[in-house]
């Protein structure tokens, strides 16, 4: 409490009031939550939730929704990364369905992507008016993040389309030819056609290039933290490419693979990180349409309810991260960015290549 108070003092007045105005949002949102759980309110929004759990739960979820958002978009939002990439296993572990979950998770990234470029933009972390290098980054990895989506999205609507297809036919041949001897019954699950072999290698490699592209960008970014290293965009190109490309095909791994590209291709970490924000937000926005589409399409319902508690807890985590990054010195951010983008590399290696022993 005391070194929180002696942080403080070194913002200044207007600063001070963010962080008051900050604490009391949250208090609020906390404070609302729990009155409504000990006095059995009803006050809280289902999210799409079985009618048959009790409001407690319902809470409970609300609130854990809102604390995990607040937390890893602060995250995010302060190092350009770790948001979908932690917070989408921890909640597959949870709800078994990332349907359920990843319309809110596109949705709050969304929002909280363009609150934090434009609060990036107020504190002095980026800027994009007068910085000719920032301008050309973010319309660069903006318009890359648009291809690479769009071209991902398709490319797994026709694997699913395919696959769905495959199994159709293999199951009711053999469903066919088995049906005397089965007496009507169904074809057990561990005899039917499995998954697309085409759609698990296409995955499989790209995660192992991004793997290997996020941990030669996160250790480049931590052996050149002490020296300032030339602009060069056309490095972006590949890299934005390939991060909107894995972000839409697999879920994760955008903001690693395209801040360390950024440090690496010579933008400094703090442009970095508020130039990775716009990107994502852009991304994000992208794969959102692509979903309302696809569900459209397929005839699906989506349930956008969650977006509720992770909009706000993402949102409200932007105006402290931006002001935390403006507070620490250059070579300390990266060094950090460095670090985290190792670790989730070692992360994302380690899914790929024992995915039987992930914990998540």
């Amino acid at each position: 409490m005391i070194r929180f108070f002696s942080l403080m003092q070194k913002y200044s007045p207007l600063q001070q009031r963010r962080v008051r105005i900050w604490s009391l949002c949250v208090l609020a949102i906390v404070a609302f939550l729990m009155i409504d759980m000990v006095f059995n309110l009803n006050l809280t929004p289902d999210m799409g939730i079985s009618s048959s759990q009790n409001t407690m739960w319902i809470v409970e979820v609300f609130l854990c929704l809102f604390l995990a958002s607040l937390v890893f978009e602060y995250i995010d939002a302060s190092l350009g990364m770790g948001y979908g990439t932690t917070l989408t296993p921890i909640l597959l572990l949870i709800f078994h369905d990332k349907s359920i979950f990843v319309p809110a998770i596109l949705i709050s990234g969304w929002l909280a992507g363009l609150l934090a470029a434009a609060l990036h933009h107020r504190d002095g972390n980026v800027d994009f008016k007068n910085n000719p290098e920032a301008k050309k980054t973010a319309l660069i990895l903006v318009s890359l993040s648009g291809i690479g989506v769009a071209v991902a999205v398709s490319l797994t609507i026709y694997l699913d389309y395919l696959d769905y297809q495959e199994r159709q036919e293999t199951n009711n041949a053999v469903v066919a030819l088995a049906a005397p001897a089965l007496g009507g019954a169904e074809l057990p699950a561990n005899q039917q056609k499995p998954e697309n072999e085409l759609q698990n290698t296409g995955k499989r490699i790209t995660s192992l290039i991004i793997f290997g592209i996020i941990l030669v960008s996160g250790m480049m970014t931590l052996l050149t933290a002490k020296k300032p290293l030339p602009y060069r965009p056309s490095t972006l190109i590949g890299i934005g490419t390939l991060a909107a490309f894995n972000k839409a095909f697999s879920g994760g791994g955008y903001g690693p693979l395209v801040t360390s590209g950024q440090i690496v291709s010579g933008i400094n970490a703090k442009s970095a990180v508020a130039i990775t924000s716009l990107a994502e937000s852009f991304t994000c926005l992208v794969a959102i349409i692509g979903y309302i589409i696809s569900s459209i399409y397929f005839e699906t319902n989506v349930n956008w309810l969650f977006a509720i508690p992770m909009g706000l807890g993402a949102a409200l985590s932007v105006p402290m991260a931006t002001l935390t990054i403006k507070s620490l010195p250059e070579k300390y951010v990266k060094r950090i960015i460095g670090l985290v983008t190792c670790l989730l590399a070692l992360w994302l290696g380690w899914k790929t290549f024992f995915p039987t022993y992930t914990l998540f």
